[in-house]
Order: C-alpha cells, then structure tokens, then sequence
C-alpha cells in the first residue's frame, strides 16, 4: 500500500467479547500519526467462516496535504484520487466521521495454500467539515479558493454545501456541488451550482476567463474603469475528466447589476444606472435592462458569442 510503513506516534486497542454469542462489542482502536488521529470502532459478530458488523471512522481534523500524502497507491484507480491528490489543497478536513457494513468471509485455501478472507462493504456514509480549502477542478475551470462548509458522502457521490470562499474575484454566497463516481473506475461527473457576489469589475473578470471567455473590448467596455455591484447564479457542468476539453463544459448564468457606471461604452456615452439582467447559455451572452445613456432612461440589449459556442 505504501513504500515505507507509516509511523505512528501511538496506537490503543479496548474491546470486550461476549463468548456465548460470539461477539466483539465496543472494540476501539485509535491510531495516532504525527499528521492524523483516527478511530475505528465496531462490533462485530464472529463466526467461523464469517466475521460482519457495522464499523464507524472518526478522524477529529486532518489537512489536505496530509491526506493525499496518505492516499495508498492501491486505490489510484479510484474516482476520487485525483481530488484527494491534486485537485484540494491549502485548507483542511474537521470532524470526520464514517460508518459503513463489513463482511469478511473465508475463503478456502488450496491445498497447502495460506487461508484467505474475502471483504464486503455495504452502507457506506460519510461526512466531514471543510475549512479553508482551495479546489482546482480542471483547465479551463476557474479555481475555488479559501472555501468552507461540509460534505458528505453516500450511494458514491459526493455532495458539498459551501458557505463561503471565492471563485475568480467574486465572493462565494452559497454553493452546492456534487460529484459522481468517486469510488468507481469510470470518470464521474461534477455539477456546481453557486450563488456568487461582488463588484462589477470581479464579474466581467470571470466572464473573461476560460471556459465563458467573454470579448469586454469587442463589446465596448473598459472594465478598469467600469463601477457597480453584481450577484451571479451560475450553474457549471462538466465530466470528471483528466484532461478536460473546454467544449466539454456546460455554463450557465444570470446575474443582476446594480448601480453601474460603463464610462463611454457606447460611442463615447457613459451607461449607468440598472438595474442590468447577465444571462449566460449555450455559448451566448445576453446583457439587457434599463440604463440611462448620456443620462437619459433607455432600454438596452447587448448580445455576444463566448468561446464555449
């Protein structure tokens, strides 16, 4: 599983066994590492061919570099490495727990052969805090920085709440993401759908970057120079691939746009006021609403390609 045996810093080992019905109650063990603490805790029924019973993790905090310097290599193959390896970093993991059902059965040995146990688990869950954590999803992804809320983990999919952090410039006001296939072979599938806020000048900052990669000079706007507050909903879909083609991702948003100032956008006139709709969908961008130009009240519609078309 690793190259070197890991080194512990402690181990503790409490259980009591009821003899007449073969089972071991209240068994603890806790390892202790000088990045990580964890407990197993289980009971468990003990026959002769057969040893099963619910097991539970508790792992009080461990850091995201922690954690991919204990991935084992033996479930490289898994879903979920690349997330726990490469694409988490900077922030930690709190008040973990896990419980799952296990079944160890026998599984006769050929003749002059070593006796084998075979595993089974069923029921796995999981949950875990999140607390300044920087995620890279994929080129041509935006990064999510300092994010925190909590996950959990059930029927292989990961789903995780988040109540703070950024993307690009903008703020995170509330985000709900879900990730598939974790623990499967096959590539799973990432949905992100958040809630953002910040100045005008974050929100054409993230319209620029890949995949949307909105023209701002094409369309007339000088974004140094630009003034006004927006709230963003955007919904991003992609598979969970290594290497991610752009075309591959799915973005969709609408955003409101309050007290603006667009200096000389429109042939040398200033637009200002809103409130302004930002709808972006299917490689389209569609900003309109009611503005004043040159400080008369209009009614304007912008409509542009992004590099997702």
């Amino acid at each position: 599983y690793y190259d070197a045996p890991l080194p512990f810093t402690g181990i503790d080992f409490t259980a009591s066994y009821d003899h007449a019905g073969k089972i071991l109650e209240n068994a603890a063990l806790t390892l202790r590492m000088d990045e990580l603490q964890a407990t197993f805790a289980a009971t468990l029924t003990l026959e002769k061919e057969k040893v099963s019973g619910p097991v539970t993790l508790t792992v009080p905090e461990i850091s995201a570099a922690a954690l991919a310097r204990l991935w084992p290599k033996h479930l490289d193959h898994l879903g979920a490495k690349p997330w726990i390896k490469d694409k988490m970093s900077g922030g930690r993991f709190v008040d973990g727990t896990a419980s799952l059902d296990l079944t160890l059965t026998r599984k006769a040995a050929a003749e002059g052969g070593v006796v084998e146990w075979v595993s089974a688990v069923a029921n796995m869950k999981a949950g875990i805090g999140i607390e300044n954590m920087d995620v890279n999803y994929n080129r041509p992804m935006v990064p999510m920085t300092d994010a925190g809320g909590k996950a959990r983990y059930e029927d292989d999919t990961l789903h995780i709440t988040l109540d703070r952090g950024g993307i690009g410039q903008l703020s995170i006001k509330e985000a709900d993401i879900k990730v598939t296939n974790l623990l499967a072979d096959t590539a799973g599938f990432v949905t992100i759908d958040t809630r953002l806020g910040g100045s005008l000048q974050s929100g054409f900052h993230y319209l620029q970057q890949e995949p949307i990669a909105f023209d701002l000079v094409a369309a007339g706007i000088d974004k140094g120079n630009v003034q006004g507050d927006i709230d963003f909903d955007i919904l991003v879909t992609f598979p969970a691939l290594r290497d991610l083609p752009k075309e591959k991702v799915s973005v969709k948003a609408q955003g409101s746009v309050r007290n603006m100032l667009l200096p000389r956008m429109i042939k040398g006139l200033d637009v200002s006021g809103g409130p302004m709709n930002v709808q972006v969908e299917k490689g389209e961008i569609h900003i309109s609403g009611t503005p004043r130009i040159a400080g008369r009240d209009t009614k304007t519609t912008l409509h542009a390609f992004t590099s997702i078309a």
